[in-house]
């Protein structure tokens, strides 16, 4: 009988451990599919390199790395991208972490980890833990339009990433 009983322990300790890897290998593919260069733009994008402003892409990438670096900002950042989905896709997806992955004189781009809100089974990119509990998440591009004509100096361009991290914050 104690055999058997160790025999089941020892199952059950492995059926776990090839969760935590599954589940660990999808959090790494996750993390780089999140700090990927990779963005799908919308059609209003500028990129500040077109605007031929040094300043201008000197300020973006550093607003970017701060935003980026910063832990007691992380929340903002994850409010921006529930901003940028709009209503009816914040009704159907729920966001766990966003990071910032370009800022532009038009408005931002980010990349937001997305889980459907209810998810009652696996799709790709989720896991089923088998005990009723799953995950159905992606990473996704979001955008956020600053609105108004695009910022062609790095002052501008400070004042209306302040605002939407602002319009973001929630204390």
């Amino acid at each position: 009988a104690i055999d058997e009983m160790e025999a089941c322990v020892l199952d059950n300790i492995e059926e776990l451990d090839d969760r935590a890897r599954t589940a660990i290998d999808e959090m790494e593919a996750e993390q780089d599919e999140l700090h990927s260069p990779v963005v799908d733009y919308p059609g209003w994008w500028v990129s500040s390199l077109e605007v031929g402003s040094r300043d201008l892409v000197v300020e973006a990438n550093t607003i970017k790395e701060l935003l980026n670096a910063d832990d007691e900002l992380a929340i903002d950042v994850r409010n921006l991208a529930c901003m940028g989905l709009g209503l009816d896709l914040r009704q159907n997806y729920l966001i766990s972490k966003a990071v910032v992955a370009d800022i532009g004189p038009a408005g931002l781009c980010l990349k937001a980890v997305a889980a459907v809100a209810g998810a009652s089974r696996t799709g790709s990119g989720g896991t089923d833990y088998g005990d009723g509990t799953s995950t159905d998440h992606h990473v996704v591009d979001v955008s956020l339009p600053f609105g108004g004509e695009p910022r062609m100096h790095a002052a501008s361009l400070r004042s209306a990433v302040l605002s939407a991290v602002d319009a973001a914050h929630v204390e």
